[in-house]
């Protein structure tokens, strides 16, 4: 598949005409399935993504022409239903979505008006009592402004996000198994990155907007109730901990890894002093062995066919070793991967599928230290002196991996140091920065790659490297 590709990501904005996705999650309640579909056509926005995510129910959910459906065999609970309605509303690009349960549904024509036009990223439909007039009794009114109210607690029957905040901290979190707190946690990791102004929001009058069946007591929870008690009991301490700390980690929402490379053909390869051909050819062995993962950036049209997703990127006059980073970088902020794995293109093949460990940065290495010959002759900024008066392992920055937030950190310092630098290669800097910036979670050696340039396949490695 190819694309085109610019460097950097969208400004968020809110406009009417940006498209909307609604997503609704189901398991084993077809009866309100049903009512919720309809009131959704019904009231659907123009131009909007319907989408059902059926957890596992028994019998499959059925819906209409017109709607998409994502089925799980094996329910997986409630974080890992709605990330899957997320993905597919991102896959979609959609700016606005909006995250139902199959026991709420729209009153209204405009029902979505509000959500959009508000410039809050988040927000959540809220009740403090229930429709006869009683109240709840976990939650109240704390504040608010002339368009939202601010509350002490929220419900989980509507979420809504734009595309911006999903792109800043993700989804919701699988720390949360099955469920519960897993939307409270979402909400609270906004608010804990800046991003809106209280954690739990709604616009004022939702009630005539959006319709909860569990508002008017008319259904029970598809949870049951042991169940709800040992998952609050395991689950609320984790949150409010984080809470706590302010905890804004981005929570991956695709079980997904991404292996990320560069082709780039339109400029000197400074390591080789050669111009390279743009030629798929030689990345074809790192393409079977990581089995539909690879993403490719290259600048001039590739020859030949190659079994990976590529994307076409604009020649500009940076250097294919600085270059790669940068790419690297636009790309995973729009299409987070909850691992990744950037290696070079032509002499790195995968051997055994990766098993991370959240936090935990990963490199490949080679049989000489710091301070050899050639790292002194070709990284000469005083930057540098640290991995020439304290020798360690040389890393090969060939092979780099991790978790997404790991990774991100690792490569807005690496660009860093190579603007600081003006290095025209990579090596200098990613040896400073993970001693430097990653010295305590730091992990090299046989597990991560092979002997460098010895064409092993020893059963142990992850990657080989020449």
């Amino acid at each position: 598949m190819k694309q085109t590709h610019d460097d950097f990501p969208d400004k968020p904005s809110s406009t009417l005409e940006e498209k909307i996705g609604i997503a609704i999650t189901t398991h084993n309640r077809p009866a309100l399935l049903k009512k919720a579909l309809a009131e959704q056509q019904r009231f659907l926005p123009p131009g909007a993504v319907l989408c059902v995510i059926d957890d596992g129910s028994t019998p499959p959910a059925v819906v209409p022409k017109g709607v998409q459906l994502v089925r799980h065999e094996k329910a997986k609970g409630v974080p890992g239903a709605k990330n899957a309605g997320i993905r597919v509303l991102m896959a979609a690009n959609c700016t606005h979505l909006f995250l139902f349960d199959e026991d709420a549904y729209p009153l209204c024509a405009d029902w979505y008006r509000p959500y959009v036009e508000s410039p809050e990223p988040h927000l959540t439909a809220i009740f403090t009592h229930w429709a006869n007039g009683k109240p709840v009794g976990d939650c109240h009114i704390v504040g608010g402004d002339e368009r939202h109210l601010w509350y002490s607690h929220e419900r989980g029957y509507l979420i809504y996000l734009h595309r911006s905040a999903i792109e800043k901290v993700g989804g919701m979190d699988r720390i949360y198994q099955t469920g519960c707190e897993e939307h409270l946690d979402l909400s609270d990791r906004l608010y804990a990155a800046g991003l809106t102004s209280w954690r739990y929001m709604d616009v004022r009058d939702s009630d005539k907007l959006i319709y909860s069946a569990d508002r008017f007591q008319a259904v029970s929870s598809s949870v049951f109730p042991a169940d709800r008690t040992q998952l609050v009991a395991r689950n609320l301490p984790i949150r409010l901990k984080r809470k706590e700390k302010e905890y804004a980690r981005f929570a991956a929402y695709a079980h997904k890894r991404v292996v990320l490379t560069s082709w780039l053909t339109a400029q000197m390869d400074d390591a080789r002093q050669i111009m390279q051909p743009p030629d798929a050819t030689p990345l074809q062995p790192l393409a079977d062995s990581v089995k539909g993962e690879l993403v490719v950036f290259y600048d001039q049209p590739l020859q030949g066919d190659l079994q990976a997703e590529q994307i076409q990127v604009p020649i500009i006059p940076v250097g294919p070793y600085v270059r790669r980073w940068q790419l690297a970088y636009s790309y995973l902020l729009k299409h987070p991967a909850e691992e990744v794995w950037m290696v070079d293109a032509t002499d790195v093949v995968r051997l055994i599928p990766p098993k991370i460990k959240p936090g935990k940065l990963y490199l490949g290495w080679e049989p000489f230290l710091t301070d050899c010959d050639w790292m002194k002759a070709n990284f000469t900024h005083d930057c540098y002196r640290p991995l020439y008066q304290q020798p360690r392992q040389l890393l090969n920055c060939g092979v780099v991996g991790g978790d997404l937030e790991t990774v991100k950190r690792f490569l807005r310092r690496m660009m860093d140091v190579l603007v600081l630098t003006g290095d025209p290669l990579d090596m200098g800097a990613a040896n400073l920065v993970a001693y430097r910036d990653f010295a305590h979670n730091l992990i090299t050696g046989i597990q991560v790659t092979t002997l460098f340039r010895f064409q092993q396949q020893d059963g142990i490695s992850w990657w080989k490297h020449k």
